[in-house]
């Protein structure tokens, strides 16, 4: 289990996000594993509890259990605290497909799964077709579960390929007849066309909330004008107005928010201060957790013959913290040893 941290540095008088540790699990990861774990490293590392303002986590049960997930047993020991779902992993919940739109978009991951893997000769037979028609693409996307973007660029570049029909008319299988009588459906041509528009903005809006130092404020404001975007876009379907427009607008000023409320609020502002001091360290997501996977995968790779627990958590601090060592510095304060 990973866990950041972000948290205001009065003395230098800005905003951090720092990696805090990083717990291991053998077998069984229930809600109380969890906090025992997690109670006996704030114990060890002298931490109270009532310096926790939020808490941000993915949504499994195992964290957000009402009886007995960590979330629940940590404000056992402070009622205070804020905890929610990190608000991605919400919006990819709220983007879950009606059944008729499910229904499409499972019959075109089964049609891209029989060409990339039903034989390899087939797959390299699609691939040289797309080339001999000078297609602007040399392959279909695989649609994963686990990344968010997925989805979004697997229709899209299935409806960018237009040899997919041909291809599959000169295959004389069974299962290939299927698949062109699916693509002759004129209501499974408008279901993808529907999901072709409506997933770049879903994956638009997925990639601004990504990130790191972003503010929960910041993500609640851009899936509110999400929302109200998909307003315009039913009165424009119910009108029948299909221009696409693209009518975002940002302001820009001087300061961000985060250095105003960190260095030019007055204390004449005290009460608001800390308001904002305290909104400013709530994490808007767990990206910075979900990115720290990757940098964990690379570091754990064949090459290492051992790598402890305490090596793999010192390596991946140093790989997540966005401060540059001062190699100069450091280089005046060590003295070199010559052989003579």
């Amino acid at each position: 289990m990973s866990i950041f941290v972000r948290f205001f540095d009065i003395e230098n008088k800005v905003f951090r996000e720092e990696l805090l540790a990083i717990l291991t699990f053998e077998g069984i990861t229930r809600g109380e594993d969890l906090f025992k774990s997690f109670d006996n490293f704030m114990k060890k590392s002298d931490l109270s509890y009532d310096k926790i303002v939020s808490i941000s986590t993915d949504g499994a049960p195992a964290m957000m259990g009402i009886e007995k997930g960590l979330l629940k047993r940590i404000r056992d020991n402070n009622s205070g605290i804020l905890t929610y779902q990190c608000i991605i992993h919400q919006t990819s919940l709220c983007s879950k497909l009606s059944a008729t739109l499910k229904d499409v978009m499972d019959g075109l991951i089964k049609l891209i799964n029989f060409i990339r893997s039903r034989s390899s000769l087939q797959h390299r037979q699609f691939k040289e077709f797309l080339c001999q028609c000078d297609s602007a693409y040399s392959n279909l996307l695989q649609h994963n579960h686990v990344r968010w973007l997925s989805k979004g660029r697997v229709v899209e570049r299935f409806w960018n390929i237009k040899e997919v029909k041909t291809f599959l008319k000169n295959v004389d299988t069974e299962e290939a007849k299927k698949h062109s009588e699916f693509l002759e459906n004129n209501r499974n041509i408008v279901a993808m066309a529907f999901l072709n528009d409506i997933l770049k903005y879903l994956n638009t809006l997925n990639v601004e909330l990504q990130g790191e130092g972003k503010l929960i404020c910041d993500l609640i404001q851009s899936v509110s004008a999400f929302r109200r975007k998909l307003n315009i876009f039913e009165r424009d379907i119910e009108q029948k107005k299909y221009l696409q427009e693209d009518v975002s607008l940002k302001q820009y000023r001087s300061a961000s928010t985060e250095e105003f409320w960190a260095k030019d609020a007055t204390d004449k502002y005290s009460n608001c201060k800390q308001l904002a001091i305290n909104l400013a360290t709530m994490f808007g997501s767990t990206y910075i957790c979900e990115a720290s996977f990757s940098k964990i995968d690379f570091l754990k790779n064949k090459y290492r013959t051992k790598l402890t627990d305490s090596h793999l958590e010192d390596t991946l601090r140093i790989s997540c913290s966005p401060r540059v060592p001062d190699f100069k510095k450091l280089a005046k304060e060590k003295k070199c040893n010559f052989s003579h």
